[in-house]
């Protein structure tokens, strides 16, 4: 589980607001990209794949984080990352180097099953 390795990276440096488990992602497009200057292709790559640093879900926050979050209205964890930027507060990342899968998103539960299943990944 990431959470203690999370908290633990919060507990690390004082100046931290909070921490997020990340783990890279590589995203895969399914279309052809054309990269083109005045109406002339300049470039071609095809499907290509980027690497991401997504978040998990896996948070751990200190009573800071409280003073940047208003009263009385709805204000997500994306606008809570975005104002804590904005202010220049540290947040720690830790980047988890085990099984992780997306199991909101239906391929990634159906290979998560299989994964079970099969005995990639032990529980």
């Amino acid at each position: 589980s990431p959470l203690k390795p999370v908290c633990s990276c919060l507990r690390s440096c004082p100046s931290r607001a909070g921490s997020i488990a990340s783990y890279r992602r590589i995203q895969k497009t399914d279309y052809g990209i054309l990269e083109t200057k005045d109406g002339i292709l300049t470039g071609f790559k095809e499907k290509p794949e980027a690497k991401f640093a997504v978040s998990m879900g896996v948070y751990a926050a200190s009573k800071k984080v409280l003073d940047y979050i208003p009263q009385n209205e709805y204000f997500g964890f994306d606008m809570l990352m975005l104002e804590l930027l904005e202010n220049k507060i540290q947040i720690g990342i830790y980047e988890h180097k085990g099984y992780w899968m997306d199991i909101g998103r239906p391929s990634d539960y159906e290979q998560a099953i299989h994964d079970m299943a099969s005995g990639v990944f032990k529980y």
